[in-house]
């Protein structure tokens, strides 16, 4: 008869060697810088020790200091930045409301008081796009960048949808429904969640974008089971590089069948899981 309790103590003997070998492996390149003539210098007890002296520099980077590099507000004087400020989203349109001012003065302020912010203070604009950037360093060293994007110059206009409506179009039936956007449709808003049950295979967009602009969205759009993402561009007719994006976020719902399948999967791998374990206690009981 197997006897399984042998085989297990070997197999467990066998990892606690080949584990830590393959972790160093994995974890540590240790350059050997060569000496006069040619051959490495380290032996593998100071290679060791360098590996040990990384190991802590590394550690005392990180441990005990914040890694937190959002922005707690973020705002400009005289003008307007879109999106409403949030410390999650990173990419800004900035309106200015006086367009004759050719300096700005950005203010933010950091959630953790030890991390430290580029980019702020006075700026001078340039004619057209400028794309400016705010630096969050955090106290161990991590990065957060946010984005503004400023238009100065005579020819500045708003560049957004008046309207949006999105329709669903039912695969069964070819029935068109009109579909809630979640938050409600503003122009200000650029970002949009949709949920769709499964019969939902397609979208038909309609846009309505400000004077001078258009968008590039025809037809029908098809969506697949899950998530879905389209972006919506409304671009000036005059400059092609001025451009205003709106996010769609679609989730197209599983088939109900489909997830009473999977329910039933989960159900039998756990009664096999049950069986198996009953099994081995019989077989250590026979021994």
């Amino acid at each position: 008869m197997v006897d399984f309790k042998k085989i297990i103590i070997a197999i467990v003997m066998i990892s606690m060697v080949i584990i830590p070998l393959n972790t160093y492996a994995a974890f540590y390149d240790i350059e050997y810088p060569p000496n006069s003539s040619g051959k490495a210098d380290f032996t593998d007890q100071k290679a060791e020790e360098e590996i040990k002296k990384e190991t802590t520099k590394k550690a005392e980077n990180y441990i005990g200091k914040s890694s937190n590099t959002y922005l707690k507000s973020l705002s400009i004087e005289n003008a307007k930045i879109e999106p409403e400020f949030n410390r999650q989203y990173v990419d800004y349109n900035v309106k200015l409301e006086n367009k004759k001012n050719k300096k700005i003065n950005i203010k933010a302020q950091a959630e953790d008081e030890k991390a430290t912010i580029e980019g702020i203070g006075e700026i001078e604009l340039h004619d057209g796009i400028n794309e400016l950037k705010i630096i969050v360093t955090a106290e161990n060293g991590n990065v957060q960048i946010y984005n503004l994007k400023v238009e100065y110059g005579k020819d500045q206009s708003n560049i957004e949808l008046k309207n949006l409506k999105i329709y669903g179009i039912n695969e069964n039936t070819k029935n068109k429904e009109k579909l809630i956007l979640n938050p409600l449709f503003n122009s200000n808003n650029f970002e949009y969640d949709i949920t769709v049950p499964n019969e939902i295979s397609s979208l038909e967009i309609e846009t309505e974008p400000s004077d001078g602009a258009y968008t590039e969205i025809k037809g029908e759009k098809e969506i697949e089971v899950g998530k879905n993402k389209i972006n919506i561009k409304v671009i000036d007719e005059k400059n092609k590089d001025k451009i205003t994006v709106y996010n769609l976020n679609i989730t197209r719902e599983e088939k109900q069948k489909e997830n009473k399948k999977r329910i039933n999967m989960s159900i039998i791998l756990g009664v096999l899981v049950v069986i198996i374990i009953l099994l081995l206690i019989l077989l250590k009981k026979t021994k």
